[in-house]
């Protein structure tokens, strides 16, 4: 099945049959049109391409919407490259998403381990002051001095 986007081939020359005489063509004039008018070819064609170049904005849209840049020659050129730009695009998504995800999960797992070594530092504090409130009441134990657990009194000696 033929590509229905890209220009058929151009025919191939016809070879010339039996030549006649030189007196019946002239050889001082050329066999091809093209050759005898090389300037009116290359103006038609710029006047041509300064078509194309005065799109307007909305007839630029137009012809983006409707699907008609893909049917262009030089979008059949670079379709491959266009491809391989696309699947970069996507690739650069999911890796900035991927990045930023473990960005948050990494932040996350910062202000927890902050928050745990808040804790630890609090718990050792509590620690040491038991831990200093037994010691005391060690010593007064071993002096046989009991703790106070009421208002002061008054000690009397006999």
């Amino acid at each position: 099945m033929a590509n229905k986007f890209r220009t058929p081939p151009a025919p191939e020359p016809q070879p010339q049959q039996a030549e006649e005489p030189a007196m019946a063509a002239p050889a001082t004039e050329p066999a091809n049109e093209k050759e005898s008018t090389p300037h009116k070819d290359t103006e038609s064609t710029h006047e041509e391409g300064k078509k194309k170049e005065r799109r307007s904005f909305g007839q630029w849209m137009k012809y983006i919407f409707q699907g008609d840049i893909l049917k262009s020659e030089w979008f059949m050129k670079q379709r491959k490259l266009l491809f391989l730009s696309f699947a970069f695009c996507i690739v650069l998504i999911f890796i900035r998403y991927k990045i930023e995800s473990l960005q948050k999960e990494k932040n996350a797992t910062e202000e927890r381990i902050n928050y745990l070594r808040e804790e630890r530092v609090q718990m050792q504090k509590e620690y040491q002051e038991s831990i200093k409130i037994s010691r005391i009441a060690k010593v007064l134990d071993s002096a046989q001095v009991g703790l106070i657990s009421g208002p002061p009194y008054e000690i009397v000696n006999d």
